[in-house]
Parts: C-alpha cells; structure tokens; sequence
C-alpha cells in the first residue's frame, strides 16, 4: 500500500502483515530491496555487503542496493526476555527513520533515509533494521585530530548543527563526535535512534546541555580544542 507522503521528491511504500512491518522511500524500490525485505539477515551475508560492527546489540554493515551504496543497521535481540520488553516499544529502526525525516524537515544534514523494517512473528518482534545512504566522509574524533587552516569554520559549522538542534527542542542523547560524519559539504548527523524533539522548555534545556556536555568529553585530551568548542556552545542559550 502506497501512502503519498510528499517528502523529499517522492512517496512512502508501507509494509504490515504478520511478518513485516515497516516504511520506505518508494524512489528506492527495486529488486534487491525486495529482496533485502524478504530475507534481510540473507542479504547481510552477502558479498555486496562489508560488515563494520558485530555484537549482540547490533550488526552495522556497508552494503549495495543496486546502484546505491548503503548503511545497514540491524538491532538484534538478545534474549526472550529482551525482545517481550522490546515488542510493547517503538523499535529503535522506526524511531531513526522518524529522525531522519525530522531532521531533514528542518534542513539538518543527515543521510538520506531509505527503510526501517521490522521483522516479526505475529506480535512478537524479531530483528529491526535501519537503511540509510551511506556518506562518504570521516568522523569528527579523526577528522579533527589532524588541524588545518580552516578549522575555526569546520567548528563553526558543528556548532550551527547544535544551534539548529536547539531551536528545534531536539535532543540528539548521545553526541560522541564519531556521530558527526565530516563531508565536504559539511558535518552530518548520523545514530538517530536516542534522539527527541522536546516540548517541555526545561526537559529541553537539561537534555541540551547533556548533549553537549557529552560532545565536550571527547576532546579531554585537546584541551585548546575543547575550550574552542565550548565558548561557541555557550552562546547557544546564553
């Protein structure tokens, strides 16, 4: 069933039956998403996909999808007990893709989002996965460890990621630098599934500056650097 929610040039497909559930961009439907939708943990293991993180809360993978490159994201259940409590809550999938689509409404970079999927026994929820573009790019601990000439612009623009942030009420709940991909057109936001737009003022002061207070902790072994970031941060909501 298509749904036509006009966003970002083209319409959602959704999925709901006893086994799947979930949304995707239609623009990407082909067969190797059919195929990815059928048996995702199959396509996994395919040789189109390059594993980068394995454990028992979640598989990252780098993977083709026909002419896309592409991240894929699964979050895995760890015991019985585990996936009941996991069943009566939003999965952490559906919960990035709303994110993505959040943040893009208000012109925050993120990678373009493609599908959550949710694979499910009945009620019971199994895996979920989440399926972005993937971003050519390095990450903010790496990327910033190595100065250049234009660093004072490359914080400013980090720094304009978290003004945006803040005059939305989002939250991001867990901004390690490695969540900032630095690309040449600037920094994106990647690991959407903790994030929250807030409508409590003091929820949304508190919870931005754990935000940023987390962001500072990685660079306590700059301290130039750290003492740059933070006098940008607290004209935020000064």
């Amino acid at each position: 069933m298509k749904i036509p929610v006009y966003h970002g040039g083209g319409d959602i497909t959704t999925i709901h039956n006893l086994r799947r559930h979930g949304s995707y961009q239609s623009r990407y439907d082909n067969p190797a998403l059919q195929r990815f939708i059928a048996d995702p943990d199959r396509y996994l293991e395919q040789e189109c996909c390059r594993i980068l993180k394995q454990d028992n809360s979640s598989t990252v993978a780098v993977c083709a999808l026909a002419e896309w490159r592409v991240v894929v994201k699964r979050y895995n259940i760890r015991s019985i007990a585990h996936g009941c409590k996991q069943a009566l809550r939003r999965s952490r999938a559906e919960i990035s893709w709303h994110n993505a689509m959040l943040l893009q409404q208000h012109d925050i970079a993120t990678p373009e989002p493609v599908i959550a999927l949710e694979v499910r026994y009945g009620f019971m929820r199994r895996q979920a996965f989440f399926v972005n573009e993937y971003v050519e790019g390095i990450v903010g601990t790496e990327f910033f460890a190595v100065a250049d000439n234009a660093i004072e612009s490359h914080i400013d623009r980090v720094v304009d990621v978290f003004a945006q942030l803040y005059r939305h009420r989002i939250s991001h709940g867990d901004m390690k630098a490695t969540n900032f991909i630095m690309a040449s057109g600037g920094p994106i936001l990647v690991d959407l599934d903790a994030m929250r737009k807030h409508h409590s003022t003091h929820v949304h002061r508190h919870r931005f500056h754990r935000d940023k207070r987390r962001f500072l902790k990685n660079w306590s072994d700059n301290i130039a650097l750290q003492e740059q970031f933070a006098q940008r941060l607290a004209n935020i909501d000064s």
